[in-house]
């Protein structure tokens, strides 16, 4: 806050020096020229400002220690001021007519999770009121490959795998692939480990087969 109230104070200082209110339209037929290789922003912006007669108005320590580098040709002043603060993390608005605030660029940045999720279960459909599907008991969830994270890939994998009477999973097939080796392989790892209490037929355990979806998507 103090920061912003110097600024504030320096812009009105500024704009109530004599001569500061006089000729204060920025000529849009300006064009200027510039070739600066490696040279301190704060020289290459003097240097428009002895060309042009825009003034720029900053906080002293914004610019301290930027090195810029540009080529322009017969270029208007607000154009070539954005090329010269292009790949900075300083930006610019016309105050009054004759004048550019610099300040620095607040970045916005996305927050990036990964979920693997079961979007999808069933198993095989049996004609009998007295058949009790197999029940998952492991206590474990999906994990986003850390390889796949951090090349943002995602994808969607099917596996068929069979429950033997035991709730062991058996006979581990990719019904669907993702198309991703990474989130395939992480598919068949995580139905390995799965544990269930077996089905049952007539109260009888029974081996079935079942199938399983999941997700792994790149949440912005």
């Amino acid at each position: 806050m103090n920061n912003f109230i110097c600024l504030f104070l320096s812009i009105v200082f500024f704009l109530a020096q004599p001569g500061n209110c006089r000729n204060r339209n920025i000529d849009e037929n300006k064009k200027i020229s510039l070739n600066c290789q490696e040279l301190p922003l704060r020289s290459v912006l003097e240097d428009i400002r002895i060309k042009t007669g825009v003034n720029f108005i900053f906080q002293d320590n914004l610019i301290d220690n930027v090195i810029v580098s540009c080529q322009i040709e017969n270029s208007q002043v607000k154009d070539a001021v954005k090329k010269i603060l292009a790949g900075s993390d300083i930006s610019f608005k016309e105050f009054g007519e004759k004048s550019f605030v610099l300040f620095k660029e607040k970045k916005i940045i996305k927050k990036t999770s990964y979920k693997a999720i079961i979007v999808n279960e069933n198993s095989s459909n049996i004609d009998t009121v007295s058949f009790v599907k197999p029940q998952m008991i492991s206590k474990i969830s999906p994990i986003y490959p850390e390889e796949a994270a951090k090349n943002n890939i995602e994808g969607k994998v099917k596996v068929r795998f069979l429950v033997d009477k035991e709730g062991g999973v058996y006979k581990i097939l990719i019904q669907q692939s993702s198309g991703s080796e990474i989130l395939d392989s992480a598919a068949l790892n995580y139905i390995n480990k799965l544990k269930f209490i077996p089905a049952k037929i007539n109260g009888n355990p029974r081996s079935i087969w079942m199938s399983i979806v999941l997700k792994y998507l790149v949440v912005y």
